[in-house]
């Protein structure tokens, strides 16, 4: 009798520690037992699959000796996430508690945050805030002499809306708020909204058949007195931009806007973007036109910035 009553004793306990996961012992057998109620995981007990495990102020470390296999490994076949990690609502005193180089933590907006020893909090990469340069090769997306083609062999002006022409020139509208030509950029970048970067850095020419001297400015949302080009009378003068894009009012798409000071013959080539993701660049648009662009800097490898 006494024998049963240890043996259905054991039987129980089993049971009831069905789920529970115990470094260094064989439990995968235990996962698809019922799950027990919750309990505090206090130092030395196991940890409870499905239920919330409460400890101690220590630090549990889950440690291995194997060149090829990691100490923990997480997977979910549903297709859910493997780990979550809730937002810090204060990060750490880096002066007084110093955090090892190499761990990590999500902040309270959800970003990851490294910590690189020293008392140095660095973010990981992140599109929200972040940006990088997507070169691509020089490509004529913009010129507005009659009969002249872009590097795609399409019509010079394919991508120019809400100009005046007086032959090849462009011709100012003298308004405050009316852009003399806009170039569409639709069919190259994606805009992610107003939170998002976006620029586009480029080659800017006024041609040789200007009649007079003046400027040209390069924009985005709204002009402000700058301009990105000076040029001589009767020669070309060029020049490097890098401009913020700016969001169409009526579909949303990025474009650059154009104002003239005089009547001038505009060419406008490509060479990159500054954004927030390589993702925004429309690469086919390159592979279609013949032009290989490059590859931009891959996130993971891009320096992190100190938290100050």
């Amino acid at each position: 009798m006494a024998g049963e009553e240890k043996s259905t004793v054991g039987r129980r306990r089993l049971i009831g520690r069905a789920g529970a996961v115990a470094v260094g012992l064989g439990a995968a057998g235990a996962a698809a037992a019922l799950n027990p109620t919750a309990a505090a995981a206090t130092d030395g007990n196991p940890i409870v699959q499905g239920a919330t495990n409460t400890g101690a102020d220590t630090t549990t470390t889950i440690a291995n000796n194997s060149a090829t296999k990691a100490p923990l490994a997480l997977s979910n076949s549903g297709g859910g996430a493997q780990l979550t990690l809730a937002g810090l609502t204060e990060f750490p005193d880096t002066a007084t508690d110093p955090q090892p180089g190499g761990s990590i933590a999500v902040d309270q907006n959800g970003y990851q945050v490294n910590y690189g020893g020293l008392g140095q909090q660095y973010y990981t990469y992140s599109e929200q805030w972040s940006s990088m340069t997507v070169p691509v090769p020089p490509f004529r997306i913009l010129d507005t002499r009659v009969g002249s083609k872009l590097s795609d062999n399409t019509d010079g002006r394919t991508h120019a809306k809400g100009a005046v022409y007086s032959g090849n020139r462009v011709v100012p509208k003298n308004s405050a708020t009316v852009p003399d030509l806009v170039l569409d950029l639709s069919a190259i970048l994606s805009s992610w909204g107003p939170d998002f970067y976006m620029a586009v850095q480029g080659n800017l020419t006024a041609v040789e058949n200007n009649l007079v001297k003046g400027w040209v400015a390069v924009y985005g949302d709204e002009y402000r007195n700058t301009s990105n080009l000076n040029y001589h009378q009767a020669y070309a003068t060029a020049n490097f931009v890098q401009c913020q894009a700016g969001l169409s009012a009526t579909t949303g798409a990025p474009e650059l806007r154009f104002k003239v000071s005089s009547a001038v013959a505009l060419v406008f080539d490509l060479m990159g973007f500054v954004v927030s993701s390589d993702h925004q660049v429309n690469r086919g648009f390159f592979a279609v036109s013949g032009v290989t662009s490059a590859r931009a800097v891959d996130p993971d490898k891009r320096q992190p910035r100190l938290r100050q």
